[in-house]
């Protein structure tokens, strides 16, 4: 599996986890690419099937596939007014990309021609803060500092409903199979049903938040700036806390589509893989890494997705070589 960081020094660095020989519950990082994307911050990074893709606080958007010889090949895309980049994600069968901006816009990109398509212009009052594709429809889920929640039909361009926080959102993810969606505010979690908006659950944390991924239909995991993991069981209402397993302050993570790895990283510069232990209870490290660079913003690529590794393995069957039983 690959592990994508974008960096505040604008270059993003790709790092390549396998199982070691001795069992499938070791893995080690066995080769790292490095890429420069963007002139100033990585902001927001995305991933969808062989595509990943990078916004910057320069204005512009990076695509480009995972496969080794493509990789140094990124298409880019400099939006009007260099329109710093806020967040971004690409719809489920990766044919466009969303991004939202500093001045509250939302650009629609087509990404095999790497052509804007759409403009929804003044989205929000102020930056867009996050956007998410909702899994099932063909709707984008944002939310801005104007503290509105907007779910839109970008080809008739009209909101479909609206919903408003007591306190801004920062962060939003759907559950898997988008019946419920996470709202993060800097300090406390809502979770509402995406169709009626109807509160499920809240909860509130001690130190600042930093990323939330889900597991199942009714169980998310928040992380927060003390490096404090918190598993949120909706159904139950219940919260189990993991406290801090190192004393630097988380600055992002991520969860594979599997819900069954996971990707953090930290205020001095080191990424850590993880196994989710029996789907929400528990976590187990697997190897670690330092970056060049502050780690602003990661994303995790599995076997399935036909990744970097996964292209290279390929090509030195095509030579003959044959992978061990454990591979």
């Amino acid at each position: 599996m690959e592990i994508l960081v974008g960096t505040g020094t604008g270059v993003v660095e790709t790092l390549l986890a396998e199982p070691v020989p001795v069992g499938s519950q070791c893995f080690c990082f066995t080769q790292r690419t490095k890429a420069d994307g963007h002139a100033g911050k990585v902001q927001a990074i995305c991933q969808r099937g062989r595509l990943f893709a990078t916004g910057g606080s320069d204005g512009w958007i990076t695509v480009a596939a995972l496969e080794a010889d493509e990789y140094e090949r990124a298409w880019k895309q400099d939006l009007p007014a260099e329109d710093p980049v806020t967040c971004m994600d690409i719809s489920q069968g990766g044919k466009f990309c969303f991004v939202g901006t500093q001045a509250g816009h939302i650009y629609i990109i087509h990404l095999q021609s790497m052509r804007l398509v759409k403009v929804l212009e003044k989205a929000h009052r102020g930056p867009v803060l996050a956007l998410r594709v909702h899994p099932e429809r063909f709707t984008v889920f944002s939310v801005g500092v104007d503290r509105n929640l907007s779910a839109w039909n970008p080809a008739p361009d009209r909101i479909l409903h609206m919903e408003h926080d007591e306190s801004p959102t920062r962060m939003i993810e759907f559950s898997p199979n988008g019946v419920n969606l996470a709202l993060v505010s800097t300090t406390a979690t809502n979770v509402i049903n995406s169709d009626s908006g109807r509160r499920l659950h809240r909860n509130n944390f001690e130190s600042r938040t930093v990323a939330v991924g889900w597991l199942s239909e009714a169980r998310l995991c928040v992380g927060t700036e003390d490096g404090c993991l918190s598993f949120i069981d909706t159904t139950a209402n219940s919260v189990t806390e993991i406290p801090a397993v190192y004393p630097a302050k988380l600055t992002a993570m991520a969860i594979d589509r599997s819900r069954q790895f996971m990707a953090t990283a930290d205020s001095s510069w080191e990424i850590m893989l993880w196994r989710i232990e029996g789907g929400d209870r528990f976590i187990w490290p697997l190897c670690f890494a330092t970056v060049d660079s502050a780690p602003l913003c990661v994303t995790l690529a599995t076997d399935e997705e036909l990744g970097l590794h996964r292209t290279m393995r390929q090509e030195l069957e095509k030579e003959g070589f044959v992978f061990s039983d454990w591979d």
